[in-house]
């Protein structure tokens, strides 16, 4: 009995020890022992690669990192000199560039001891390195993004990856994305001439601003690549000028034929059809130097009673009280309406004393004008006048008239 348990155990430690054996033989199947180390390179060894792309090289087995020597044309004695890092993960390692290999036909040797069948196993791989582009879809170089960004590729579009404001079209790099350039984000971009202001799309600059063209400015007047201030002796039309240098609010009213928009631009104070027109004083309007409406001033005739007057000639009654022209009288002690004389003569007023202007003899109370003045009534002047009953006889003053 005892012999008998004995024989069994021994038997169930074989079968356990050959069991254990087998797993450990297919556990070494799996390690693959007795395959060569072999390596795996995308690209594949003689292919063309970027000049900053990094190689990734993967082995077919766990490889003792300590053991890797690498060496060849595309590294130098130094090895950091032309490459940076290696990265380590279980069967890989990668190279990257300090700045960019060398760019023509290389050669990488790489040797390496396998962890598991602790082989030495030494590689050559081959490339012709070619320059990286700035049209070549690939993030290479100093890139942000792909073909964009860094100090060779021109600048990144909105919604691109950027490490600077300089790596973007908008020269706004928020959060590592460029953003759209807005003639509000405080950044000269787009075509402005100046921040947010200037060029096609923004409004036109203040004067002091950078500009191209004067178009580019409020005032309409870039000089020296600066906006001008605006003046109304300048050349240009700006401010609210409705023609070069005159009219709206700031500057003198334009001449006739110049641009206008309303009467006040002209200094005919007549705008028609957005052209200043001539003055005259038959237009219904107060201008030139007239007083009033069509009259008064140096131009155009003299205004009746009631009228708006500066002087006494802006007035047909010669009088003007308190910038009024007054009703000419007989007693006014002017010479208006039709008088010959102050407040005599004419079909008005009563006729004038000797020696007063006349036109006529009826301008005369001797009835006697020559030349243009009235004369003295005599009883011997071959008229009626004075008290005579007839010439020059009767009355109080001349002899009694013959039968």
């Amino acid at each position: 009995m005892y012999k008998t348990i004995n024989l069994l155990l021994v038997t169930l430690l074989f079968i356990i020890f050959t069991a254990c054996s087998s797993k450990e033989d297919n556990n070494d199947g799996e390690k693959s022992h007795d395959t060569p180390l072999t390596v795996q390179i995308v690209p594949g060894n003689n292919s063309a690669i970027y000049d900053y792309i990094p190689l990734s090289i993967s082995f077919s087995h766990s490889i003792d990192t300590a053991s890797i020597t690498i060496d060849g044309t595309i590294v130098s004695s130094g090895h950091h000199l032309i490459w940076s890092t290696v990265q380590e993960a279980n069967d890989t390692i990668t190279l990257e560039p300090v700045s960019a290999w060398p760019v023509g036909a290389q050669t990488l040797i790489i040797n390496a001891t396998s962890t598991i069948n602790h082989t030495s196993t030494t590689f050559s791989l081959n490339y012709l390195i070619i320059e990286s582009t700035c049209s070549d879809t690939i993030k290479n170089g100093d890139e942000t993004d792909i073909d964009c960004g860094g100090i060779t590729c021109m600048n990144c579009s909105s919604g691109d990856n950027c490490q600077v404001d300089n790596d973007c079209n908008s020269i706004n790099c928020t959060a590592s994305v460029c953003q759209t350039a807005t003639c509000l984000d405080g950044i000269k971009n787009q075509d402005e001439t100046d921040s947010d202001c200037g060029g096609s799309t923004c409004q036109n600059c203040n004067s002091g601003e950078s500009c191209q063209d004067d178009s580019d400015c409020l005032s309409n007047n870039c000089t020296s690549n600066i906006c001008q201030i605006p003046t109304c002796d300048d050349g240009v039309l700006n401010q609210d000028e409705t023609a070069v240098d005159c009219g709206g609010t700031s500057c003198l009213s334009c001449s006739a034929g110049e641009t206008c928009q309303s009467n006040s631009d002209c200094t005919s104070e007549n705008c028609l059809s957005h052209i200043c027109q001539t003055a005259t004083c038959s237009d219904g309007i107060k201008n030139m130097d007239e007083t009033d409406v069509d009259c008064g001033g140096t131009t155009c005739v003299s205004c009746n009673p009631g009228s708006d007057c500066q002087i006494d000639s802006d007035c047909n009654s010669d009088n003007c009280i308190t910038e009024i022209c007054q009703i000419a009288t007989c007693d006014d002690n002017i010479l208006n309406q039709d008088e010959t004389a102050v407040d005599c003569g004419g079909s008005i007023c009563l006729s004038c004393s000797a020696g007063e202007s006349c036109q006529n003899n009826n301008d005369c109370t001797s009835k006697n004008c020559l030349p243009n003045i009235c004369q003295t009534a005599t009883c011997t002047d071959g008229i009626k006048n004075q008290d005579e009953t007839d010439i020059d006889c009767g009355g109080s003053s001349c002899g009694a008239c013959q039968p």
